[in-house]
């Protein structure tokens, strides 16, 4: 049986080029704060950033949810090198899958938190929401599908 090819080279490229992108963008981040809060970058009093407690608070959530959103897009290039490999149903499919569900259900639970702060936060709380129901649908689907297999398998 000939192997189906589901992702070419160009969309797998096209991922890790911004996976790769997005941790580029957390360095350079950190990057900026060492080089401020060492006195590197700002020598004069004038235009010296004065990270309060709240701002350290803010970059260190922002750069974890931005980890966290790295994490879910290297698991959804390890289910697309998986599917070219012909595990598009098996269960590191569902794993894969239900971990981005996972990530995508924390950053709602933590927009959601945040709209009571601040109410810009809620329209993110619906967008995330739906991803993750999303992402969790298809490792339902994947599961059953899994399942489906080894039964056919089986009778084989």
């Amino acid at each position: 049986m000939k192997q189906t090819i589901y992702f070419n080279r160009f969309t797998l490229g096209t991922v890790l080029f911004f996976i790769v992108i997005i941790a580029l963008l957390v360095l350079s981040v950190f990057a900026k704060y060492v080089l401020v809060e060492s006195d590197l970058l700002f020598n004069d009093e004038k235009s010296k950033f004065v990270y309060e407690s709240a701002q350290l608070l803010e970059l260190i959530l922002k750069s974890i949810a931005t980890g966290m959103f790295i994490y879910s897009l290297y698991c959804f290039y390890k289910f697309m090198v998986n599917c070219n490999k012909g595990l598009l149903f098996s269960t590191v499919s569902v794993k894969q899958w239900k971990s981005i569900s996972t990530i995508y259900l924390i950053y709602g639970i933590a927009f959601l938190i945040a709209g009571f702060v601040e109410f810009k936060f809620f329209f993110g709380c619906l967008i995330v929401g739906f991803i993750s129901s999303v992402a969790y649908s298809f490792s339902k689907i994947f599961e059953d599908g899994t399942e489906i297999k080894q039964e056919n398998d089986l009778t084989i």
